[in-house]
């Protein structure tokens, strides 16, 4: 018999196939082997990955003596991806066990499942966001384009209002679920006739709490501050750099001492506003502080150098198993939210159509039909041009509301990379 030697990929190698490309991810190191236009082992590779094969098969001694398949086996050697037995070795073919990640949100198994329609579908839901209240449209950024890319300020051309028994409703419905994160935010938070009583009402719930605020209002308002209790809550501070006076950027980090967990969030739109923010806040200041970049329409530039994943970025951090299987079933960025806007109706993406009435549905009622539906939770690059194409999409992070404001889905600079890159490669 000619049939020498076994060859096995692990099982902890999440693998990647297309047409003419396919990557090979070791998810316990973090290297990986790229092949581009190899189509023996493309072939090979398809035939591996086979049900049936289940990772092993075999090989004979004139395919391990050619230089493709030789070379393949070095390959995945020197990652320790996967190897040979000789035969002699074994009377069986190896059993290999290719791990299955049960994952809550599954949707095939959800929809086969109608009676998690009962509490227990409300373990999906992570976070819920609250928009108490509207802030009319009266600059640039407080408008659907600012609010459709970091959920804030909520504006619209006349006042609305959550009233506070619909907010302590939905609050009393979450009663049953696991501990979520309820976010309080809106166009001014102070701005509401029952700011005092939806403070009152949070201050008593056990999950964490996180207060919205633009810095304008936050400095007016510091008194409010004594009233939110530190123990379950924290407070965000929002701030458009483009427009804001550096007098008005140095007052806010000169306070030091809060009485409640506080971060500030710069929404910075070009290298000037960085430099502007950098400026502003002292070396020793203590309190976290993070950049949030928007796009205004022109600023692509700044987007491709600032923002969009460059291929090096994507193995800088070893990726686990289970986070790449969860990016294959579900968006990280998106799954397990909603948000209530002032009239009552919900979003799990504010980019898509609102799956419902908070009025009319429940939670329970609108968490279902996003799962069967999956238009935000469910939405992964598998379903996405050019994105389903390529060999880096569950290594890229799931889609988020950038994409959706810069029209595209590809925010990085991996089609340029594989134009380069049409041979193999390995990382060690």
């Amino acid at each position: 018999m000619n049939d020498k030697f076994w060859l096995y990929i692990e099982p902890y190698v999440e693998i990647i196939v297309h047409k003419n490309s396919t990557l090979l991810y070791n998810t316990l190191n973090g290297k990986h082997l790229e092949y581009q236009d190899s189509p023996e082992i493309i072939s090979l590779v398809k035939n591996i990955l086979t049900p049936k094969n289940n990772r092993i098969i075999s090989i004979t001694n004139t395919d391990y003596t050619g230089k493709i398949i030789c070379d393949f086996v070095k390959d995945l050697q020197q990652i320790h991806a996967g190897d040979i037995i000789n035969k002699n070795l074994t009377l069986k073919k190896p059993f290999q066990f290719t791990p299955i990640i049960n994952l809550q949100s599954d949707v095939k198994r959800f929809k086969k499942e109608r009676e998690w329609i009962g509490n227990d579908i409300l373990n999906n839901l992570f976070e819920l966001t609250i928009f108490v209240n509207s802030k009319l449209a009266d600059s640039p950024y407080q408008n659907e384009k600012a609010f459709k890319q970091i959920m804030f300020p909520y504006s619209g051309i006349e006042y609305q209002e959550l009233s506070f028994n619909s907010i302590l409703a939905i609050s009393k419905s979450l009663s049953t679920s696991s501990p979520c994160t309820i976010k309080i935010s809106g166009g001014n938070l102070c701005a509401h006739t029952e700011i005092n009583n939806i403070i009152l009402l949070f201050n008593s719930v056990k999950r964490k709490v996180k207060y919205i605020f633009n810095s304008s209002e936050f400095i007016e308002n510091l008194e409010i501050l004594n009233k939110i209790n530190p123990t379950n809550s924290s407070i965000t501070v929002n701030t458009f750099i483009r427009g804001t006076e550096e007098e008005f950027l140095e007052k806010i980090f000169t306070i030091r001492d809060y009485p409640i967990p506080v971060t500030f969030s710069s929404i910075i739109e070009d290298d000037s506003d960085m430099e502007k923010i950098a400026s502003s806040i002292p070396d020793d200041y203590p309190n976290p502080h993070f950049l949030a970049p928007y796009y205004n329409g022109t600023n692509i530039a700044f987007f491709k150098s600032n923002v969009f994943t460059k291929i090096e970025e994507i193995f800088i951090e070893k990726q686990s198993q289970f986070k790449i299987q969860q990016k294959k079933k579900i968006n990280t960025n998106l799954f397990g939210k909603l948000h209530i806007l002032p009239n009552k109706d919900v979003y799990s993406g504010v980019n898509e159509k609102s799956i419902g009435n908070i009025g009319t549905s429940s939670l329970k009622e609108l968490i279902y039909f996003e799962m069967a539906r999956g238009k935000s939770w469910l939405k992964t690059r598998t379903s996405v041009i050019p994105c389903k194409y390529c060999n880096y999409q569950f290594l890229c992070p799931s889609i988020s509301n950038y994409e959706y404001a810069l029209g595209q889905f590809d925010l990085c600079n991996i089609q340029e990379h594989n134009m380069r890159e049409k041979t193999h490669t390995h990382n060690n």
